[in-house]
């Protein structure tokens, strides 16, 4: 799996590889460059405060404005904090996994599959056939109730379901290319809409996609009606993935035991798997005990927020909120 985190048990400190501390830096120049373009006395600020626009996200979105086009934004997240990560080292690990479900509103499944996986690592246990074929049903099933989610929002702001609608509303609407997307460590619907068919599921050998005849979708628009329009193509794909799950279900022998994890030796493991909105991983770090000494998650909501200034910039003040409910950001996944 790719981009995973390193995790320091003994300090708690996470090493970042040379490519995420590369995309760090650039987020970082970003804000700022952004800050100092303010200053002129003919750009203004405007704070749209948590909940305030009517979208349900929890942050603080400070837009930097020259007349109505947005030249820069900022995110502040803090008003949802619920320390997910620490309550986790006081909880055995099968309690991790029912804790994980509450951790997003949207990708709960996604991040208790990687937890569960990662555990699994840890005991050195091996899941059977129908356990993999059933993570696999659960995830798709969680990717369409998402995609469904963000469409039924984009579509209320539109005013209309057609495709020529859409179009007309979406096209060139927060652009961001293949070489941006990927220097800000974003993935999933951004990627495979720039044209970079980037989905994990291609490389997972937990989960035997490749068993159901998988291939990602992508899109070349690299724009807000591309990223939609792949919503539906991904809604058409999972439920085949299902169908076709479901079929080789029927082959796998049933099941009476669970899997009981059986802590070894003290290490770290990562999983990553590919969630509705893109990359997701959790880092477990295990001492030979049933708790965790720490984990760690890595969402794809966060490193869209971090890239909220990108997917602003250059629009008009009245598409912010349409832009907003295109990326599918769950405030959850970041305010932990």
């Amino acid at each position: 799996m790719k981009n995973h985190f390193n995790l320091d048990c003994a300090s708690d400190q996470i090493v970042l590889s040379s490519q995420e501390e590369e995309q760090r830096h650039a987020r970082k120049k970003l804000i700022h460059s952004n800050r100092f373009k303010v200053r002129s006395s003919s750009q203004h600020t405007l704070k749209l405060r948590p909940n305030e626009f009517g979208a349900g996200f929890s942050f603080l979105l400070t837009l930097y404005v020259e007349g109505r086009k947005v030249i820069g934004a900022e995110a502040d997240v803090g008003f949802l904090h619920q320390g997910i990560e620490k309550s986790m080292e006081s909880r055995s690990m099968a309690d991790g996994v029912a804790l994980l479900t509450r951790f997003s509103s949207e990708q709960g499944t996604s991040m208790s599959v990687a937890f569960e996986i990662a555990v699994e690592k840890l005991s050195d246990a091996a899941p059977s056939g129908r356990t993999r074929l059933e993570r696999i049903i659960t995830l798709e099933a969680e990717r369409i109730h998402h995609h469904t989610s963000v469409m039924a929002h984009v579509y209320e702001l539109v005013g209309d379901s057609s495709e020529r609608s859409l179009r007309m509303r979406l096209s060139g609407l927060s652009r961001v290319d293949r070489s941006v997307a990927v220097s800000q460590g974003l993935s999933g619907i951004t990627l495979r809409a720039a044209g970079f068919a980037d989905d994990l599921r291609y490389a997972s050998s937990e989960l035997p996609y490749e068993l159901l005849g998988f291939r990602a979708a992508v899109r070349q628009e690299a724009d807000a009606f591309g990223r939609f329009m792949l919503r539906k193509t991904e809604i058409d794909n999972s439920k085949n993935l299902i169908e076709r799950a479901r079929g080789l279900l029927k082959t796998e022998p049933e099941e009476d035991a669970e899997i009981i994890y059986s802590p070894s030796t003290p290490r770290v493991m990562s999983q990553s798997v590919e969630a509705a909105e893109g990359e997701l991983s959790v880092t477990v770090c295990g001492d030979g005990s049933e708790k965790p000494v720490r984990v760690r998650i890595k969402t794809p909501s966060f490193a869209h927020l971090s890239a909220i200034s990108t997917y602003l910039t250059g629009a008009d003040i009245d598409d912010v909120l349409l832009i907003l409910s295109t990326l599918g950001i769950d405030s959850l996944e970041v305010d932990r």
